[in-house]
Parts: structure tokens; sequence; C-alpha cells
């Protein structure tokens, strides 16, 4: 029992001490308090998606930018789908599913704090023509999860904010 609870221990300061977090984890600097997410499709799905990440991480999101330490604006968001191969009758036999954001940030003066990026997720997707239904289920799934991945990048970046001005 005693050594179970020393190897934890070290275990647990081996980790902590790497710089480990949880998937999904958001750590902003310092003084950046709210954010506010707006912009291209503010209702769409990634918005959402992103809100909810930064929720999920005590991070307040605001309803209005003049209420924020900055704002996310979502500048672009788009999905395309190709084929990558074909089968022996010429049909599609996979797909490169990608999805695109495109966003900057703002501070709460409305100065650019973040300049214009470009993100994007990839996924191949193996096509059955006698099973279509459940591929279109398969294509939404996997559009979801690019999703979450692209509300994470976002996230990630946040992390090169520089910390509000104080205010007086």
């Amino acid at each position: 029992m005693r050594f179970s609870a020393i190897g934890l221990l070290l275990v647990t300061l081996l980790v902590s001490g790497c710089g480990f977090q949880l998937r999904g984890a958001v750590a902003l600097p310092e003084g950046v308090d709210s954010l506010y997410v707006g912009g291209h499709d503010s209702n769409g799905d990634l918005a959402q998606k992103l809100r909810a990440l930064l929720r999920g991480n005590n991070i307040e999101v605001v309803t209005s930018p003049g209420k924020a330490s900055y704002s996310v604006i979502l500048l672009e968001s788009g999905s395309m789908r190709r084929t990558l191969a074909l089968d022996s009758q010429a049909r599609a036999a996979e797909y490169l599913l990608t999805e695109t954001a495109r966003f900057e940030v703002r501070d709460s003066s409305g100065a650019l704090a973040l300049a214009a990026q470009d993100l994007q997720e990839q996924r191949v997707m193996a096509y059955d023509p006698d099973n279509v239904t459940g591929k279109a289920e398969e294509e939404s799934l996997l559009r979801q999860n690019m999703r979450d991945g692209l509300a994470a990048q976002i996230a990630r970046r946040l992390r090169k904010l520089p910390a509000p001005a104080a205010t007086l």
C-alpha cells in the first residue's frame, strides 16, 4: 500500500512537471478574464463549439464585445469534400473532407491583438455507394469532430494573447 501511494505521487509529479495538460484544456494569459466570440456566422456550429470549450474551461464568454477583454472574430469558415480515390467502376472510393476557419482577435479598444490566421482540419473517409445513409452519418460525425478540432486550435492560439493593459 505504501509503495503504491509513493508510486502514484511520483507519477503525478512527473506528469505535472513536464507540462502535460488534458486535451481541451485552455490556459489564457493572466488578466484575460472574458472573451466575446462573434463575426461571420456567429451562431454557427464552430462559434458554438468555441464558446462551449471556453466555458468548459471556466472562461467567461460575454454577449457583447464591449464587455470583453478580447473579441475572437470568426472571419470565414467553410467545408469542402473532394474525391481522393476511385474504385474499378470509376466511382468515388475515398473522399478528402476539409473544414477551414479564418479568425482574428481584437482587444477591448478594437485594436488588432492577433492578426488573421487560417486554420484547417482534414480527414479521409472511405465511401461505400451501397451504404449511402451510413456514410452520410459518418461524414456528419467526422465534420463535427473536425469543427471541435478547429475550436481547440483557436483556443490554443489564444495563449499568445498579450496581457490586457491595466485600466484605471
